[in-house]
């Protein structure tokens, strides 16, 4: 099952995931409401440990940027997508904080469904490298050390 939390959006945005995802795998959806940046739904985030945080798109966003940032850096390995109206001055912000895609709010299902699933393998990805147990292997390392040149010790 895929855990999905929306932050920041309305209930028709939810129906349109919803659909969006018809047919699909099992989707398990969380929805929060905000009005700002709060430092406490982000640990609740952190915590609840979804699979994609969908941030807006009824939150400004520079607090929805700073929803992402905290987010990225608490747990990396959750995606997070900004739910907004893509303009060139947002989207280097946006990726800065963290996020893996922006999609506009009234895009096509399709596109919808494509940058979510995206962004929820990426996540995937990261949790295996992070959750790793494995040992790191031991190297070896060997020094020359010479008093005077032209000995090849650069070699």
């Amino acid at each position: 099952m895929t855990r999905l939390a929306l932050v920041g959006s309305t209930r028709e945005f939810q129906a349109f995931i919803e659909a969006a995802f018809t047919g699909g795998a099992p989707l398990e959806i969380d929805r929060t409401e905000v009005s700002g940046f709060d430092p406490v739904v982000v640990d609740g985030l952190v915590a609840a440990d979804p699979d994609l945080v969908a941030v807006g798109p009824d939150l400004a966003d520079d607090d929805a940027l700073k929803l992402i940032e905290a987010i990225d850096h608490a747990a990396p390995h959750i995606g997070c997508i900004l739910v907004a109206t893509a303009t060139p001055e947002l989207w280097p912000l946006a990726l800065r904080a963290g996020a893996r895609d922006i999609v506009a709010p009234l895009s096509g299902e399709a596109t919808l469904r494509e940058s979510f699933e995206r962004a929820i393998e990426a996540g995937r990805r990261l949790r295996g490298v992070v959750g790793s147990s494995a040992e790191p292997e031991g190297g070896r390392v060997i020094t020359v050390i010479s008093a005077k040149g032209g000995s090849g010790k650069t070699t």
